[in-house]
């Protein structure tokens, strides 16, 4: 967000702050769970349950202040967005924690002209200035978001806590369609097949109707019972 935008953003959001609704939001963003998305506001107002009108305010605020990030159809160009453009066309601000770099182009009337121009760095990174711990932090961002577009696209229907906790699993081996892989924790338990050319996945299913058979590119099971239960057909293969 360049100075212009905060500019304004200051000249309409400079009253007394709600130090606790701030806190909140702040506190969400920043949560393990929630820090490496883009997050729509009205998925903020059911979780934390802000009053609108309040919470439009406070990330405004919080925005100008460089407290979260904040990208708006004022202000940007959300379409352009590799990380905001595959959200729902209807939205129309999103927020994100300060943890996570996301890339938005600003509308061309909201550009800061008298912002000094510099050499973008690669990918937002002065690589040659960071240290092997920046580094190793940078690398392991970037091969989170390359899982995580992975596990989105196999696993869309579900809520996006669910689909950031896999993200966290799948990271820790590297791959999103694994062959067959089982992991249970205190948050998630789950069993994952994916069909091969020699092990093709067909499964019966009857719902009162009769047996129907589907053949299926990818299978995951969650639920700890059913996890046990089928890895004990593997000799009890888990992770």
């Amino acid at each position: 967000m360049n100075n212009k935008i905060k500019s304004y953003l200051k000249s309409k959001y400079n009253q007394q702050p709600r130090t606790d609704a701030d806190q909140k939001i702040v506190a969400w963003l920043d949560s393990f769970a929630n820090n490496k998305s883009v997050w729509e506001v009205s998925y903020l107002k059911n979780e934390l349950s802000i009053r609108e009108s309040s919470l439009y305010r406070c990330i405004y605020r919080l925005a100008w202040q460089g407290k979260i990030g904040l990208a708006s159809k004022k202000f940007h160009d959300l379409k352009a967005s590799p990380d905001i453009g595959a959200l729902s066309s209807g939205v129309s601000i999103v927020v994100w924690s300060i943890k996570h770099r996301v890339s938005v182009p600003v509308l061309p009337e909201w550009i800061d002209t008298d912002a000094p121009i510099q050499q973008a760095p690669l990918f937002g990174y002065d690589f040659s200035a960071l240290s092997s711990e920046e580094l190793d932090e940078v690398i392991k961002r970037a091969q989170w978001q390359q899982i995580a577009r992975g596990v989105t696209e196999r696993y869309a229907v579900l809520p996006k806590e669910m689909r950031n906790k896999l993200t966290d699993v799948f990271c820790k081996i590297n791959i999103t369609d694994p062959v067959y892989y089982a992991h249970s924790d205190e948050d998630v338990s789950f069993m994952t097949y994916t069909a091969i050319k020699n092990m093709p996945i067909d499964i019966v299913i009857d719902t009162g109707f009769g047996p129907t058979r589907f053949n299926c590119k990818a299978l995951t099971i969650f639920g700890e019972e059913i996890l046990k239960a089928t890895g004990s057909m593997f000799s009890g293969s888990s992770s």
